[in-house]
This record gives structure tokens, C-alpha cells and sequence, in this order.
């Protein structure tokens, strides 16, 4: 069930504040009222923590010139395909640690066992 309340409007407009002045420490310039439309058109495909996850993402990897809540509006579905990227990507390199740790610790073995194997001359 989709609920698009004003207070989840409001939510969302004032975290997205929040978030800029604390990456830019000065509060964007924007139409609160326009703001609130584009959480509310967003607030039928997605619940909240999505789109304060897409804001999360936006605000960190964005050049400051980009992080317009207009933009945004406009292109929240671009933003969600490069998260979605980013996720996959981040999932991918920590599988690939883990599998280079396991290759890692199977090596430093087998140097042990070479080592211990040379110096005791049978």
C-alpha cells in the first residue's frame, strides 16, 4: 500500500538539507514547494528509506554543481541505475577480497610447507 503523506514530503526535503549542509556546510538553494513534488511523485515507486538511500548515493558521488533537487527530480531514475551499478560493483569487490584472502592464506601455506619441507633434508 503506497502512503505519500505531506509529512513524509517534508521529511524527505528537510533530510536532503540536512545531508547537503553537512557535505557542503551551506543549505541549497531550491523551491521547498517543487521539493515536495518530487518526493511525492517518487513516494508511489519507492518507500522512503529507498530514496533517502538514492539521496545518500546522489549527494556523495555527484559533483556539487549536480546535487539541484530539480535534477534529481528529473533524473531520479538515472541515479537509481548508477546505484544499482555501484551496489553490484561494491558486492563484486568484496567477493573478489574474500576469494583473494582465501588464495592469500593458501599460498602463505604452501610457502610454509615448501620452507618446512627444505629444511629438513631427509
Amino acid at each position: 500500500m503506497v502512503t505519500n503523506t505531506a509529512a513524509e514530503q517534508n521529511r524527505l526535503v528537510d533530510y536532503y538539507v540536512g545531508r547537503y549542509i553537512d557535505k557542503f556546510g551551506k543549505r541549497p538553494k531550491f523551491n521547498r514547494n517543487k521539493g515536495t513534488w518530487t518526493f511525492k511523485v517518487m513516494l508511489y515507486d519507492y518507500e522512503e528509506k529507498q530514496i533517502i538511500a538514492l539521496l545518500d548515493y546522489y549527494i556523495d558521488h555527484y559533483k556539487e554543481s549536480a546535487h539541484d533537487l530539480d535534477w534529481f527530480g528529473y533524473h531520479y531514475d538515472d541515479v537509481e541505475e548508477a546505484f544499482q551499478n555501484y551496489t553490484e560493483e561494491s558486492e563484486n569487490i568484496i567477493a573478489l577480497r574474500k576469494k583473494s584472502e582465501v588464495r592469500a592464506a593458501e599460498w602463505r601455506a604452501r610457502v610454509e610447507r615448501i620452507k618446512g619441507n627444505s629444511s629438513n633434508p631427509e
